[in-house]
């Protein structure tokens, strides 16, 4: 028996029927679709960061299984959107705005903060738990520290870090013992906020992957010689400032570097398309 399914469409409830006609909406209103990650986010953060969102953007925190068809049924109108779909993992929403990328991104990074790592959690960038006096005394504590590498001694009857420790590195998963000591030695690793993961802005061909890791914009193009430290140095100021604005503009980024021991520098060249 053959079934003609060719007449068949995806079912969608009553209150997914909103959300898609909002997307609908939302997409001829604004310029600018981003999708964001709210994985982890509290309630009430998340409310507080729409509510200073409201006046410029509107968010939605919808399924991916509805993004992917309502996106798909853009695609005719905002080509390249659909593409949006492929970066929806976690619990994720979009965000639509008619302000330029590099404010959303900025406003979203300025709105981010710290918060302790939980057991099973990735770290963002590399950990370090660094040298110094602790507020503990003597005791089991010592040991928990040398467990994960921590060298650790007694001065002045209370608990001190020797030296330095990378405890984690970028992507790690985080084990239970590694989150309760760093929640005791009050240091917090992960952020809280909004993600920006993708952008897709009308009128340009490529979508925008705004997912770069701190160890991939470290290995951004340099083109200073690293005998020079301070050239060296300089460079990766120029492109720590420009980071943001290279991250908004999907095209190549040019910065140009300024005189320092009266010598010019050739330009620093980072493309994120």
């Amino acid at each position: 028996m053959v079934v003609d399914v060719s007449s068949y469409s995806a079912k969608v409830s009553p209150r997914n029927k909103v959300f898609a006609d909002k997307i609908r909406a939302y997409a001829k209103q604004y310029n600018i679709v981003g999708v964001v990650d709210v994985t982890g986010l509290p309630a009430p953060q998340f409310q507080r960061i729409r509510a200073s969102l409201k006046k410029t953007a509107e968010v939605l925190i919808v399924k991916k299984n509805l993004i992917e068809l309502v996106l798909g049924e853009l695609e005719e109108t905002h080509k390249g959107i659909s593409e949006l779909a492929s970066k929806c993992s976690g619990v994720v929403g979009l965000v639509f705005t008619n302000d330029n990328p590099f404010s959303l991104y900025k406003f979203i990074k300025k709105n981010k903060s710290s918060a302790p790592a939980k057991s099973g959690q990735v770290a963002p960038n590399d950990i370090v738990v660094p040298a110094g006096p602790t507020s503990f005394a003597p005791g089991p504590i010592i040991g928990e520290l040398g467990a994960l590498k921590i060298k650790a001694g007694i001065n002045a009857g209370k608990v001190e870090i020797k030296e330095d420790s990378l405890v984690a590195k970028e992507g790690d998963e985080i084990s239970a013992d590694l989150a309760g000591v760093l929640t005791r030695l009050g240091i917090e690793p992960m952020e809280v906020g909004l993600n920006l993961k993708a952008i897709f802005e009308e009128g340009n061909k490529s979508l925008l992957d705004a997912q770069l890791s701190s160890r991939q914009r470290r290995k951004s193009p340099i083109l200073a010689d690293k005998h020079d430290a301070n050239l060296h140095r300089e460079r990766l100021r120029l492109i720590a400032a420009s980071e943001a604005a290279a991250i908004a503009f999907p095209r190549v980024f040019i910065v140009c570097t300024p005189k320092l021991n009266n010598c010019f520098f050739n330009p620093v060249y980072i493309c994120t398309s």
